[in-house]
């Protein structure tokens, strides 16, 4: 992949923060000329703004502009608005009822500019630098709710807050919280000048002139996932009926399409496949899921609750401990709503099920069998017992 330049030059003197797009120069992502982007933002470094682009200093539109190019944070707000989504983070959630701790999980693969693994320790020391620098700039009121910040893993942190903070997810997603590499800056002292760099998606080379920014030349860090990525979709071949290897064969297909995916597809009578799948042998495999009864309860918990049907490795400590025993508090099933939408966006966003298709069951009956209407109820039980012999 061929880097992509972004050049912007700092047009000095002007106040109002505005932002003009130049023009796009064909080739640009073959190594031609830039992206060139103007803005009228005004960067400087003297005593007091000492480091504009330190996010434990940075707290006018401008600088955050910089920063939301070069440094990740663990959740951000997409296009359009809404509840903040995972950005460096693979999921995020509260682990309590009173919004008193948030725990986040790193997505694998992420690196800084230089090459060196993004880790939980990183966060934890990029957040607690904030209040121990104690800049006068404000921005560190925005995690004045920090209690404690704990690395339980290479991968894993939990934010125990000293009171409820339901914003936290927002707060989390401003630059403040932007995630530095340990090893690149100190923990009770601000970088120097226009230092910056992270895990974004653009490292910024900086050209000055007299403690002046003139302009700043953002260059497209290479990172990602060797394509095609091999998989192995594992299915069962006599429990859900003849059209399941046709399904699955589909779905090999129309992923292999995309040159992302190398698939192939196995499958296994129902005694041998089960086991595998509940011992964690296959990694994408097919299940099909028959209501209990006609709640979307019933959609949800047995297969993420513990103890789940699935036998997931899987884990949403938001919806295990909050959110199901929330929605069963409500005797008005529509109340639940808002529980159940909030478990929705998880699943979407962790994707540790994906519903593929809805089938259909039939019953045939002969013209002198009546009740025929009645023998599947809601959760497509059989009901025998409403057949009855009529006249052909």
């Amino acid at each position: 992949m061929n880097r992509k330049t972004l050049a912007l030059p700092a047009l000095m003197g002007l106040l109002a923060p505005v932002l003009a797009a130049c023009g796009t120069t064909p080739g640009a992502r073959d190594g031609g000329s830039a992206t060139v982007v103007g803005t009228t933002d005004r960067f400087v470094v003297d005593s007091g703004t000492p480091a504009p682009f330190d996010p434990a200093f940075a707290y006018d539109t401008g600088a955050r502009n910089v920063l939301r190019q070069t440094v990740q944070t663990l959740t951000h707000v997409p296009r359009g608005g809404g509840r903040p989504v995972p950005e460096a983070a693979s999921r995020c959630e509260f682990t309590d009822s009173r919004s008193e701790g948030y725990r986040c999980v790193l997505r694998d693969g992420l690196t800084f500019a230089g090459g060196r693994p993004v880790t939980a320790e990183d966060v934890t020391f990029s957040i607690e630098r904030v209040p121990d620098i104690t800049s006068d700039s404000g921005t560190a009121a925005l995690l004045s709710t920090v209690d404690t910040v704990e690395a339980r893993s290479e991968k894993e942190i939990v934010f125990h807050l000293s009171a409820p903070d339901a914003a936290f997810p927002y707060e989390l997603s401003t630059p403040v919280a932007g995630i530095l590499s340990r090893d690149a800056c100190e923990v009770d002292r601000l970088r120097e000048g226009f230092q910056v760099d992270g895990s974004g998606p653009y490292t910024m080379a900086a050209e000055t002139d007299g403690g002046r920014l003139v302009r700043a030349v953002f260059t497209e860090n290479e990172a990602g996932v060797a394509t095609p990525v091999k998989l192995t979709l594992h299915h069962t071949t006599d429990h859900y009926g003849s059209g399941t290897a046709k399904e699955f064969a589909a779905l090999r297909d129309q992923l292999n399409a995309t040159d992302l995916f190398s698939m192939a597809v196995k499958g296994a009578e129902w005694p041998e496949y089960r086991p595998a799948q509940k011992r964690g042998d296959c990694a994408v495999y097919g299940l099909g899921w028959f209501l209990d009864f006609p709640d979307p309860d019933d959609y949800l918990a047995p297969l993420l609750d513990e103890d789940d049907f699935l036998n997931t490795p899987y884990v949403s400590a938001a919806a295990r401990n909050q959110l199901i025993p929330e929605s069963r508090r409500k005797a008005d099933r529509s109340a639940a709503a808002l529980p159940f939408a909030r478990f929705r966006d998880i699943v979407a966003t962790d994707v540790p099920v994906l519903p593929l298709w809805q089938g259909k069951r039939y019953v045939a009956a002969r013209s002198d069998v009546n009740g025929v209407e009645w023998t599947l109820n809601a959760s497509s039980d059989l009901q025998l017992r409403e057949l009855e012999r009529g006249t052909a």
